[in-house]
C-alpha cells in the first residue's frame, strides 16, 4: 500500500473538499521512482557521482586555449582604485601587515579621503590588492 505523503495535516477527505482530488490521486498512484528497494530511503542509487568543477584560473584557460594567452584581467573599478598611487601603496602595505579595516579607514580619513567603509576595503582586498600581490611576487623571490 502506498503511503500518503505529508500534506501538513490534510486528510484525503480534506483534499476532496478543497477541490484537490488530483493531488490525492497523484499521491496515491505516483510510482516511487529512484527509491532503493527494501528501504524507505527515497535517495536514488546511482553509480554516477558528481565531481566539483576544477579551478578555471587564467593559466588553465590559456593551457586549453592558447589563443587566450593575450587576455588581460580587467582593471579594478572599486572606490580604492581611484586613490593616488602613494596612498594606494600605503593601503596595500597596511593590508599586507594585517591591519584592521577600522585602522585603515582612520588612516584614509587622516589623509583626506573620508567615506571609505569595510565593504570598500573588502572589495579592494579581493581585487586590486590581489593584483598588487601578484605584481609584487617576482620582486620578493630571491
Amino acid at each position: 500500500m502506498n503511503r500518503m505523503p505529508d500534506l501538513h495535516g490534510c486528510t484525503p477527505s480534506d483534499l476532496e473538499n478543497m477541490g484537490m482530488d488530483f493531488l490525492l490521486h497523484l499521491a496515491l498512484t505516483a510510482p516511487k521512482l529512484n527509491a532503493e528497494s527494501g528501504t524507505t530511503n527515497p535517495e536514488p542509487v546511482s553509480p554516477l557521482t558528481l565531481t566539483p568543477l576544477r579551478d578555471l584560473s587564467a593559466s588553465v584557460l590559456t593551457q586549453r586555449n592558447p589563443g587566450l594567452s593575450g587576455v588581460k584581467s580587467r582593471k579594478p573599478r572599486s572606490k580604492a582604485s581611484n586613490l593616488p598611487p602613494d596612498i594606494l601603496l600605503s593601503l596595500n602595505t597596511m593590508l599586507a601587515a594585517g591591519r584592521s579595516y577600522a585602522e585603515i579607514i582612520q588612516y584614509l580619513i587622516d589623509q583626506g579621503y573620508p567615506g571609505f567603509n569595510k565593504v570598500n576595503l573588502h572589495n579592494w582586498r579581493i581585487t586590486g590588492y590581489q593584483h598588487w600581490l601578484r605584481a609584487k611576487k617576482p620582486e620578493v623571490t630571491t
